[in-house]
């Protein structure tokens, strides 16, 4: 209440806790809001470094075997753009980043599977949504400042 002189001691305090509480609910709401938004930029990264190795052999088929694609070749040849890290906005996740790619069984030669067909010249035609079909396990290694993916060995 508000006596004839202003406010009270009491009065002004439980205003400045009842601010105090609101402001760290917003901080803490902020808080969770950028961590979410970090991992998901980070998932995006992900996905868009397996896409970029899918795209690549979709055009360069004779590259389909077992074995690493680093980002930087995807980068380079024009099959991702630059990944910037969340955390640190002057690093980028390119260099130390890449894909294990692993190919079950020779699809370079296998006549039998049904998502690879081949021209009148006997090479393989093959587009991105054959290219998901075939059996091939990708693992994906993303290396920023402050994160690492799973499936990175190290």
């Amino acid at each position: 209440m508000l006596n004839k002189k202003g406010i009270t001691l009491v009065e002004l305090m439980a205003a400045i806790a009842i601010v105090g509480i609101l402001s760290g609910i917003a901080i803490m709401s902020v808080t969770k809001y950028q961590e979410k938004t970090r991992k998901e930029v980070y998932k995006n990264h992900e996905t868009n470094l397996k896409d970029g190795v899918i795209n690549y052999f979709t055009s360069n088929t004779s590259e389909i075997k077992t074995g690493r694609v680093n980002a930087s070749l995807l980068l380079e040849k024009g099959y991702i753009e630059e990944m910037v890290d969340p955390m640190d906005k002057s690093k980028k996740c390119i260099n130390n980043s890449y894909v294990d790619v692993t190919v079950n069984g020779n699809i370079q030669n296998n006549t039998n599977n049904p998502n690879i067909t081949y021209d009148s010249n006997g090479n393989m035609i093959i587009d991105s949504s054959t290219i998901k079909n075939v059996d091939i396990d990708y693992k994906v290694c993303l290396k920023c400042s402050q994160y690492q993916s799973k499936d990175c060995n190290s």
